[in-house]
């Protein structure tokens, strides 16, 4: 009868390969907090900037459409006019968006900015991030967060208080999650995603 081998026991444990991260050798190497910076400020001057000046533009022919007006010409506030000034821009910067990006965001999961820095959006157990998921969970609620703040200052009393909670939230502690050592977004942890190398 064979007997077993002895065990070294100065040898390393052995490991498992079901409980290895699937990720293991992209996580090692991951694109740079200043890749993922350069990035989004490409993104930024492709998208947001034209949407901000179109939407500057549509913005009066949307209150001539839905606001009233005085004899005099002026438009008259009412409770809903700060609600068309924030619908006009989140609508302007998702068509943007979904016109500049939509094509890269649907068929490689990157925009602009991340094709042109060499890095992709792929879910966190490394499967495809999928578009539905870029566009209405990782974008779309972010976006509104953003717009939400300049509503909220439009809110006596209780508007500045929410203006700074809704600003370290989105702009402060968003990117801040880039410091972890996945370097994920907040946004990237809100929709189950993870940047890579492409």
């Amino acid at each position: 009868m064979n007997e077993p081998e002895p065990q070294n026991p100065f040898a390393s444990p052995a490991t498992d390969s079901r409980n290895e991260d699937p990720l293991a050798a992209q996580l090692s190497d991951l694109p740079t907090r200043q890749i993922r910076l350069s990035a989004a400020i490409i993104d930024f001057m492709i998208v947001d900037l034209p949407a901000m000046f179109v939407g500057g533009f549509l913005l009066p022919t949307v209150e001539a459409a839905f606001l009233p007006f005085d004899e005099t010409g002026n438009v008259i506030e009412t409770w809903y006019s700060d609600w068309l000034f924030v619908g006009t821009a989140i609508f302007t910067t998702l068509f943007f968006y979904l016109l500049v990006e939509g094509y890269l965001v649907a068929t490689r999961s990157q925009t602009v900015g991340k094709a042109a820095m060499g890095i992709k959006i792929i879910r966190r157990n490394g499967q495809p991030a999928g578009f539905m998921r870029l566009v209405f969970v990782r974008y779309f609620p972010w976006l509104c967060f953003y717009y939400a703040q300049i509503f909220s200052l439009q809110i006596p009393m209780f508007g500045l208080w929410f203006f700074v909670r809704l600003s370290f939230s989105s702009i402060l502690l968003d990117p801040a999650f880039l410091l972890t050592k996945e370097k994920r977004c907040l946004h990237d942890y809100f929709a189950g995603t993870i940047v890579v190398k492409a």
